[in-house]
């Protein structure tokens, strides 16, 4: 295993964060939160399009010539979200050939905005 060197870099322009809050929404951001939060660019949405958000994201990417498939997703479950919501998000990424995700703890920063 690598060292813990306190994390990995994923360029802001190929990520996307996902957080869950255990009910019916969803926020998510690009780049870092204290930037996103500072802009109002914390975006809630309906757990229905996730897979709207997604394909948006992917279609930014290519814009800007950068293939679909680079998006990273860092998705933010709360302790209340359910293991539906989980496998639901699966189901999202398979459908959108994202092969690029990671399951890691919200910042209680990030836990208070999605509230």
């Amino acid at each position: 295993m690598p060292p813990d060197d306190g994390g990995t870099n994923i360029a802001a322009s190929k990520s996307m964060t996902i957080l869950l809050n255990g009910g019916d929404k969803l926020f998510y951001y690009s780049g870092d939160f204290e930037t996103a939060n500072i802009h109002h660019n914390v975006i809630a949405t309906s757990s229905n399009n996730f897979g709207v958000v997604v394909r948006a994201r992917q279609r930014t990417l290519e814009a800007k010539g950068i293939d679909r498939h680079e998006l990273v997703l860092l998705i933010k479950p709360t302790r209340a979200t359910s293991y539906e919501s989980i496998v639901a998000i699966l189901d999202e990424l398979r459908l959108n050939d994202v092969s690029r995700y990671a399951f890691i703890d919200p910042t209680p920063p990030e836990i208070q905005s999605c509230h």
